[in-house]
Formats: C-alpha cells, sequence, structure tokens
C-alpha cells in the first residue's frame, strides 16, 4: 500500500484554514482530482449530486471517455441503464466503494463523497478491463448483461493489487473532499479572501438549485438587498434572477445529456416546481426544448 500513502501524502499538501486563500481554496477539488490522476494513471468523472464541487475541466462531469463514447453509439441504452439509472438506484450499497464492470468488460472504480449523511457526488475512475478474479475485499457491481466480443487494445488489464491501491487512493480522495467541503461549509473565515465578485457567483453556484433568494444572498453579504440587487448587476451584467437561473438550467443540461433521468428527474433536481415552468426556462436559455436538446446535441 505504499503507493496509495504516497498519493495521500500529495492530496493533503495544503495550506490550512488560516493561511489559505479563498482563490486556492476553490482550486482544491480540481487539485486533488489532478493529483489522484497523475498518480494513479486514470481519468477521474464527478457525478454530482449537489452542485458544489468546482472543477477547471468541465468533462469531469462528463463520463465519455473515447471508448465508453464509441461503444454508447451502438448500447447508449444498455449503457445509460447500467451507470446511472441502475447503480443511481443502488449507491447507498456500497457505502466504501466497489468496482464496476460493464458489458464491455471495462472496470472502474467507484467511491462516494459523503457529507453529514448526505450523499454529494460519486468519483469514477477508470479504464481498465476487469482481470479474471477480483479481490474478496472489493465490493462488485456488475451487468447482467452478455460480454461484448469488442476489445480496445489500448486499455489495460487490471490485477488484483492495482485494483486494492487504486481503491485505497480514491478512498483518499474522497476523503480530501470530504474536508474541503467541512472547510466551506463549517468555516466562512476563508470567504472574506475572495474577492466580492467571486463570492457572489460563489454564493449563488452553490445555493442556485435550492430556495436561495436575493435576499439570502444580501444576509450573507452584509448587505442590504437594493445593494446586492445593484452590486450583482454591476459586477455580473446580470441580475440576481438571471444569475441563479443560469447555473440551474447549465447543470440542467449537464443532466439531460449525461444521465439516465427523466424530464420530470432532470426539473426536480435543478430545483424547478414544476416540468412546465422548467421547460419555458430551458426553451429561453437554449432555444429548443429539453427534450429536443438531449436528442440533438447527445454525443452518443
Amino acid at each position: 500500500m505504499e503507493s496509495a500513502k504516497k498519493f495521500a501524502k500529495s492530496a493533503i499538501k495544503h495550506y490550512s484554514d488560516n493561511e489559505i486563500t479563498g482563490f486556492i481554496m476553490l482550486d482544491i477539488p480540481e487539485e486533488a482530482v489532478a493529483c489522484f490522476e497523475k498518480w494513479s494513471k486514470t481519468k477521474v468523472t464527478v457525478y454530482e449530486f449537489e452542485p458544489i464541487f468546482y472543477l477547471s475541466k468541465p468533462q469531469r462531469f462528463m463520463h465519455c471517455s473515447k471508448e465508453c463514447s464509441e461503444l454508447k453509439k451502438r448500447h447508449l441504452k444498455h449503457c445509460v441503464d447500467f451507470d446511472f439509472t441502475g447503480y443511481k438506484a443502488k449507491k447507498w450499497d456500497y457505502p466504501d466503494g466497489c468496482v464496476k464492470i460493464c458489458h464491455a468488460g471495462f472496470l472502474e472504480w467507484i467511491m462516494p463523497v459523503c457529507f453529514k449523511g448526505k450523499m454529494l457526488a460519486l468519483l469514477m475512475a477508470g479504464l481498465r478491463y476487469a482481470p479474471d478474479a477480483i479481490p474478496q475485499s472489493i465490493p462488485r457491481y456488475d451487468t447482467a448483461l452478455p460480454k461484448l466480443n469488442i476489445r480496445f487494445p489500448q486499455i489495460k488489464k487490471t490485477g488484483g493489487e492495482e485494483i486494492l491501491f487504486i481503491m485505497e487512493g480514491l478512498r483518499q480522495l474522497a476523503a480530501r473532499l470530504t474536508q474541503w467541503v467541512e472547510s466551506i461549509q463549517d468555516n466562512q473565515n476563508w470567504q472574506t479572501t475572495l474577492k466580492r465578485d467571486e463570492l457572489i457567483l460563489f454564493l449563488i453556484k452553490q445555493n442556485c438549485r435550492g430556495n436561495m433568494s436575493l435576499a439570502s444572498l444580501a444576509q450573507s453579504l452584509h448587505l442590504s438587498s437594493s445593494r446586492t440587487a445593484h452590486l450583482v448587476k454591476e459586477l455580473t451584467g446580470r441580475n440576481f434572477k438571471e444569475l441563479a437561473n443560469e447555473y440551474r438550467l447549465d447543470y440542467a443540461s449537464k443532466l439531460l445529456l449525461y444521465s439516465g433521468e427523466t424530464i420530470g428527474q432532470v426539473a426536480e433536481a435543478c430545483g424547478y416546481e414544476n416540468v412546465p415552468h422548467f421547460h419555458r426556462s430551458f426553451k429561453r436559455r437554449f432555444h429548443m426544448t429539453p427534450l429536443k436538446y438531449r436528442r440533438k446535441t447527445n454525443p452518443f
């Protein structure tokens, strides 16, 4: 497990909360994930249940490796049912993570990021081909579908030792991200080092799917509602409602493309009270209905 220990030391090499600036604080998730990827020689996908991670690479939220994309051109429904619909229903069955093996024989490591009894995200690292045997200590989520007779020579076959130490490394990454979430939620002192426009964007993005209002934003900024409204417009060129709705709809567009959730489930996940309201808002921003957007822009 020496490799996992080396990863843990490098991933947790950060300043204390009192020394860190707000700008660096928001960079921590991306730095931690990039560190894990370099150490493990994998690519990490982050499947969010809460829009809380500030990762600089938007492809982190997209489960679309070149090999998976090729398979999804022919087996999209099977892939979506297995990756998203099926696993999401069983996510609490694997609180300490598992390996996922799909009908193409691809193996990915999965680890939840949890905080105060709530699952914030799933980390998925891969790809490898599955070995003939998985260590008994590692839970596995397998498909009942017949295995496909397709091979990609660039994908390496993993073994028991690598499965164990990448699982431990991913566990350390999840712990680092949980520590980060705890820092930003339980210690607000770091926010004082953010520029005001950075703080406004952070607060709106963090709370855009909930019941955040202009009044609650003003309270967080210790300003009046009228002053906050003027400041948001001055700094971003948009009013509060436009900015919050933009974040919600951007998140909705990701769910439409890279999850198997229904239109109604996407609307609910993004904080809309009903589907018609979601339809109208989405069409104003993207000039098409959610269903048409999903069909027209789906990369698979």
